[in-house]
Formats: C-alpha cells, structure tokens, sequence
C-alpha cells in the first residue's frame, strides 16, 4: 500500500509542476499583441481548465483511491 500511496502523490506532484509550467507561461504571454502569442494563451487557457477538470474528475479520483474525491463533481470547460 505504501508504494500505492507513493505513486499517487508523485502522480499530483506531476499534476501539479505541469500546471504551474501552463501558469507561469501564461504570465508571460500577459497583454500579448501578436497573434501567435494571443493563439498561444488561449490554448494555455484551455489546457489549464482541461487539466483543472480532469484532476476533479471523480473517476480519476477513484482510479487513484483518494477518499477524499468521492464527491467531487467534474466541471466543464468554461469559455475563454
């Protein structure tokens, strides 16, 4: 169980280094005036709510066991 429990939490560490990559360039991209950096922040944006939906996910909470998600609820992908 031990090694159960390990992997769940390298899992949200994982999680949670991606995201805070996706913010970090979305900081940067702040008042873009180029369309490429303006297409660039809206996919970040859509990743960031992908992403925030999928780990709220109660499915993938319970593919991983943590009790603590069994009543959360997935929330849908909010426009941009």
């Amino acid at each position: 169980m031990a090694q159960r429990q390990r992997d769940v939490i390298e899992l949200l560490e994982h999680d949670q280094r991606e995201v805070e990559e996706m913010f970090a360039e979305l900081e940067s991209l702040r008042g873009a005036s180029t369309d490429e950096a303006k297409s660039r922040r809206k996919d970040l944006t859509e990743q960031v709510t992908v992403n925030s939906s999928v780990t709220r996910s109660p499915r993938r909470c319970s593919s991983i066991q943590v009790p603590h998600c069994s009543g959360l609820v997935l929330a849908g992908p909010r426009a941009v």
